[in-house]
């Protein structure tokens, strides 16, 4: 259980953390940095940490007098052969008020568990801010603390050569491009991978999501019970994480 919570509660990269405008002063133009995660970054950790068939959530609506006012998440992880549940609720959101409380709910629910409760944690920055609409957005981001990024490992390459990298120098050479059908992989055609079932594809994901899917998808393919296709699938998917990032970072999409 303990490297189990300290896996979970590992920080994020910080391309996978957002931010808001908290607190401001009188002037309106300085606000108090506030960093969240959104959803899917906390169901990827899951599916990494624990297996994507080991966790399982369920929403109960919190009823007031005119409706729907929140809901209840229930997050269970499967830990051995028990199923071990944590519950958090939120109240509906000014924006898409059901899907936005459902998600702030299952957020509030895995940080029962660990994952992102170091951001409680944060000192209040305040940060120059500008009027965006009704709302107040940053003009910067904030940087974040060396203890709330993830530990570099520094490795001898000698010692402890990197299998992924000769995998990837072996398996997608220049000169032979990535192909999961009879189409080489292209940026616009890694735009379109699908993520997840909800439908969003990797060219709408940010950095930080799309290096928690790359990781995730390492692993998967050390895996030898995969079948043959599934895991030429697995690795298609990898390298399109892998060439969005390149391409997010180059400044290219």
């Amino acid at each position: 259980m303990t490297e189990l919570f300290s896996k979970l509660s590992e920080p994020f990269p910080s391309e996978a953390i957002d931010w808001r405008v908290g607190a401001t002063n009188s002037d309106k133009n300085k606000g108090i940095a506030l960093a969240y995660i959104q959803a899917r970054p906390v169901m990827d950790r899951l599916d990494e940490v624990v297996g994507l068939e080991n966790w399982t959530d369920v929403y109960t609506p919190i009823q007031g007098k005119d409706g729907v006012v929140g809901f209840l998440c229930t997050l269970s992880l499967k830990i051995g052969d028990n199923w071990i549940s944590k519950m958090d609720g939120a109240d509906t959101s000014d924006i898409e008020a059901i899907k936005g409380g459902i998600s702030d709910a299952f957020k509030r629910a895995a940080v029962k568990w660990g994952i992102g409760r170091y951001l409680y944690d944060l000192p209040g920055i305040w940060v120059p801010i500008e009027a965006r609409g009704k709302s107040f957005v940053l003009k910067e981001t904030p940087k974040l603390p060396d203890w709330a990024l993830p530990k570099k490992k520094i490795k001898s390459k000698a010692e402890n050569p990197d299998p992924m990298t000769d995998f990837l120098v072996e398996t997608f050479a220049v000169d032979a491009p990535v192909k999961v059908d009879s189409d080489p992989l292209t940026i616009e055609r890694a735009c379109k991978v699908k993520s997840d079932s909800a439908g969003k594809t990797y060219g709408e994901l940010t950095i930080g999501e799309l290096s928690v899917r790359y990781n995730a998808l390492v692993k998967a393919v050390k895996d030898n019970s995969l079948s043959p296709e599934v895991k030429a699938e697995k690795k298609f998917k990898m390298h399109a994480a892998k060439m969005i990032i390149d391409a997010k970072r180059n400044k290219e999409i």
